[in-house]
Protein backbone atom coordinates (compact mmCIF):
# COMPACT_ATOMS: atom_id res chain seq x y z
CA UNK A 1 0.00 0.00 0.00
CA UNK A 2 2.98 2.74 0.68
CA UNK A 3 4.29 1.85 -2.74
CA UNK A 4 1.19 3.16 -4.07
CA UNK A 5 1.17 6.84 -1.63
CA UNK A 6 4.40 7.13 -2.08
CA UNK A 7 4.24 6.65 -5.86
CA UNK A 8 1.59 9.25 -5.85
CA UNK A 9 2.65 11.76 -3.59
CA UNK A 10 3.07 14.34 -6.62
CA UNK A 11 -0.95 13.75 -6.78
CA UNK A 12 -1.73 14.70 -2.93
CA UNK A 13 -3.27 17.90 -2.02
CA UNK A 14 -0.16 20.62 -1.64
CA UNK A 15 -1.49 20.67 2.35
CA UNK A 16 -0.77 16.72 2.75
CA UNK A 17 2.72 16.75 0.64
CA UNK A 18 3.95 19.93 2.58
CA UNK A 19 2.80 18.01 5.84
CA UNK A 20 4.61 14.87 4.40
CA UNK A 21 7.91 16.55 4.15
CA UNK A 22 7.73 18.90 6.99
CA UNK A 23 7.11 15.23 9.17
CA UNK A 24 10.45 13.86 7.51
CA UNK A 25 12.00 16.80 8.19
CA UNK A 26 11.20 16.49 11.16
CA UNK A 27 12.51 13.06 11.78
CA UNK A 28 15.37 13.70 10.01
CA UNK A 29 16.36 16.26 12.05
CA UNK A 30 15.88 14.86 15.25
CA UNK A 31 18.09 11.46 14.40
CA UNK A 32 20.84 14.37 13.18
CA UNK A 33 20.71 16.11 16.47
CA UNK A 34 22.60 13.76 18.59
CA UNK A 35 25.94 13.70 16.07
CA UNK A 36 25.91 17.42 16.21
CA UNK A 37 28.15 19.41 13.59
CA UNK A 38 27.80 22.37 11.77
CA UNK A 39 27.88 23.66 7.77
CA UNK A 40 29.28 21.15 5.09
CA UNK A 41 29.54 18.10 8.08
CA UNK A 42 25.44 18.81 9.68
CA UNK A 43 24.58 18.80 5.89
CA UNK A 44 26.13 15.29 4.90
CA UNK A 45 24.70 13.78 7.67
CA UNK A 46 21.12 14.93 7.80
CA UNK A 47 21.90 14.02 3.62
CA UNK A 48 22.45 10.36 4.53
CA UNK A 49 19.86 9.97 7.75
CA UNK A 50 17.18 11.61 5.24
CA UNK A 51 18.42 9.10 2.71
CA UNK A 52 18.46 6.15 4.91
CA UNK A 53 14.96 6.85 6.53
CA UNK A 54 13.43 7.04 3.23
CA UNK A 55 10.58 4.99 2.27
CA UNK A 56 12.32 4.15 -1.01
CA UNK A 57 15.48 3.19 0.60
CA UNK A 58 14.27 0.80 2.16
CA UNK A 59 11.93 -0.59 -0.70
CA UNK A 60 14.89 -0.62 -2.56
CA UNK A 61 17.13 -2.69 -0.21
CA UNK A 62 14.55 -5.00 1.26
CA UNK A 63 11.96 -5.58 -1.16
CA UNK A 64 14.38 -5.08 -4.31
CA UNK A 65 18.05 -6.67 -2.97
CA UNK A 66 16.55 -8.79 -0.37
CA UNK A 67 18.21 -7.65 2.71
CA UNK A 68 15.92 -7.90 6.18
CA UNK A 69 14.61 -5.13 8.05
CA UNK A 70 17.18 -5.62 10.39
CA UNK A 71 20.38 -5.62 8.01
CA UNK A 72 18.85 -2.72 6.29
CA UNK A 73 18.98 -0.77 9.35
CA UNK A 74 22.62 -2.24 10.04
CA UNK A 75 24.03 -1.07 6.38
CA UNK A 76 22.06 2.14 6.82
CA UNK A 77 23.36 2.86 10.24
CA UNK A 78 27.05 1.86 9.25
CA UNK A 79 26.52 4.82 6.17
CA UNK A 80 25.88 7.40 8.58
CA UNK A 81 28.38 6.31 11.31
CA UNK A 82 30.90 6.40 8.43
CA UNK A 83 29.52 10.27 7.41
CA UNK A 84 30.03 11.20 10.77
CA UNK A 85 33.29 10.33 11.34
CA UNK A 86 35.17 11.40 7.91
CA UNK A 87 36.28 14.62 7.99
CA UNK A 88 35.11 16.83 4.88
CA UNK A 89 37.52 17.29 2.46
CA UNK A 90 38.03 20.29 -0.33
CA UNK A 91 38.21 18.47 -4.08
CA UNK A 92 41.49 19.40 -5.57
Amino acid sequence: MLTHVYRDFAAMPQAHQQAWRHRDTHHRDVLAAPFGGTGDKQRRICTVIGHAASFWTWRSLCAGRGLSDQEAVQVMTAAVLAVAAVPHTAPT
